[in-house]
């Protein structure tokens, strides 16, 4: 799905998960997967224009709550606030390896 592409066209594309639907419910793993994906359908087509880390997070987020019509995915005054601290140092879930950014990590 050439999902750069249709956000520049005004197709509305948000990025979501389901317990149901798939093998993880986390959001983390949706924007990892939404990124190797990408790449690979781009992987020797210059045209294809990966997506970054932030028009990722921007899908997950913002665009999902748009997607929703939920009062979520914005600082913004009024809008309920749910954050999570991510220490990509710090071991743990995230696979850390050298020379990794925290680009490459997500």
């Amino acid at each position: 799905l050439p999902t750069k592409k249709l956000v520049a066209a005004g197709v509305r594309v948000a990025l979501g998960t389901d317990v149901a639907g798939g093998y993880s419910p986390s959001m983390w793993d949706a924007m990892r997967r939404a990124i190797e994906t990408d790449r690979i359908l781009g992987h020797g087509n210059p045209a294809h224009g990966n997506m970054t880390l932030g028009e990722v997070l921007h899908l997950a987020t913002v665009a999902g709550a748009k997607a929703l019509r939920l009062p979520v995915g914005t600082f913004d005054v009024g809008r309920e606030f749910d954050a999570q601290l991510v220490d990509p140092t710090a071991g743990g879930m995230l696979r850390v390896r050298a020379k990794e950014t925290e680009e490459d990590i997500f």
